[in-house]
């Protein structure tokens, strides 16, 4: 059997784009490597990101639809849960074993936590494995079982760990001289968003997958109190982001509280949307209200390099992102009386949303795709390495390989 070679593979258990697969795609735009191959569980937004850029080619265990499962571990639906993630986690070992065989490359990349658990368990013979972590590893997002384990895992068997903010990396499994923290890189694009003039009616917007901790609930109980109790009705709002990973239920509950307190004339939402940055670039105000500490916070770096006003939770990633008072403001999003006079002072006050605008988009530059790909490039060894390698060819999955898509260095489309 014939093995074919690459500067880093990638591994990616699920083809939904969530925030990792868009940070994963970005990364992969500012060419972190002449040649790269990403394994994924089967085809969908992710392979059809990846499949336009040159120089990158994909794998896929199965077709159709990806899976809608999270990448948390947690202890929900127990005995169910714990029957089918055993078995997928049987399936996925096997397959990644495979793809392994064929493909050689100096460095593996795993941008997702169970992508991880299950490299942890093969042999890697001899090549780096460097996790990707996007999530705490504690047992509040976890499960206590869970933690432990994904701990003891990537402890044994990873050689590096880039932590996407200082939160996160202190729920790092490796010590502080083998974990680096980069943060997710923020597109181009965003920073080419206009500074938004005053309109008659200001627009809030809430972007993110639709979670409990997410805290789209929360979001809609200050606004409440913003319309009620403060009296302000000067504006707008928008939920932008579905259920991903099956959370049709939370969805719903979303709808029936907006339905039941009459909030239908103000608050839209819209499901998921690709392409934020139209969704951005007609808002006043960005709204962040995760319930548990975000690792990172990448919709909070997307609005502050956009130049929008942000209020974002007081905990977690958000800490590291936003000077308070300065480049954004901080609140309890618990707290809905909190949030709601956060939200009635920043749309209230023009001069401090253009102040919180142009200082947030100043200070996220530090986000900027080219210096984050230069910092995951040097983790990565591939600043060290200047041969090339040809790219993969196609896998099957019937024949140990997979159903792969590539494109041409002119951009065009070619699914062998």
């Amino acid at each position: 059997m014939e093995t074919k070679s690459v500067d880093v593979l990638i591994f990616n258990h699920t083809s939904i784009m969530s925030g990792g697969e868009i940070a994963l795609v970005d990364l992969l735009r500012a060419n972190i490597a002449e040649h790269v191959h990403v394994h994924t569980d089967r085809a969908g937004g992710l392979t059809d990101a990846i499949g336009r850029l040159p120089g990158v080619t994909w794998s896929s265990t199965r077709t159709g639809t990806s899976s809608t499962e999270s990448d948390s571990l947690g202890t929900a639906n127990a005995l169910r849960a714990i029957v089918l993630r055993f078995t997928t986690l049987i399936q996925m070992r096997r397959d990644y074993s495979r793809v392994l065989a064929q493909i050689s490359s100096p460095t593996i990349y795993s941008n997702t936590l169970r992508s991880t658990l299950v490299l942890t368990t093969l042999g890697l013979g001899g090549r780096r494995l460097v996790f990707h972590q996007r999530d705490q590893l504690t047992p509040e997002y976890l499960g206590r079982w869970s933690a432990f384990v994904s701990r003891a895992l990537i402890r044994a068997k990873a050689s590096h760990v880039i932590a996407n903010s200082s939160s996160t990396a202190t729920t790092s499994p490796l010590p502080p001289a083998r974990t680096s923290v980069i943060p997710s890189a923020v597109a181009d694009s965003f920073y080419k968003i206009p500074i938004l003039e005053q309109d008659a009616t200001l627009r809030i917007v809430m972007l993110g997958r639709l979670s409990p901790w997410k805290g789209q609930l929360e979001f809609l109980r200050s606004l409440l109190v913003l319309r009620d109790e403060i009296g302000n009705t000067n504006w707008e709002a928008e939920i932008v982001g579905g259920a991903l990973f099956g959370e049709s239920e939370y969805e719903d509950k979303l709808k029936c509280f907006i339905e039941k307190h009459d909030l239908g004339s103000k608050v839209r939402m819209l499901g998921h949307v690709n392409g934020v940055e139209q969704i951005l670039a007609r808002c006043h105000v960005l709204v962040h209200a995760s319930t548990l500490p975000e690792p990172f916070g990448q919709v909070v770096a997307q609005g502050l390099a956009s130049g929008r006003a942000v209020i974002a939770a007081n905990s977690g990633g958000p800490l590291e992102i936003i000077r308070h008072e300065d480049t954004g403001i901080l609140a309890d999003p618990t707290n809905a009386f909190e949030l709601a006079n956060a939200l009635d002072r920043v749309l209230k006050d023009e001069g401090l949303r253009r102040h919180l605008g142009e200082a947030g988009r100043e200070s996220a530059g530090r986000y900027r795709i080219n210096r984050i790909s230069h910092e995951v490039r040097s983790v990565l060894n591939l600043d060290r390495r200047s041969k090339s390698h040809p790219p993969t060819s196609a896998l099957s999955e019937e024949s140990g390989t997979a159903s792969t898509g590539t494109r041409d260095r002119n951009g065009q489309a070619n699914h062998d």
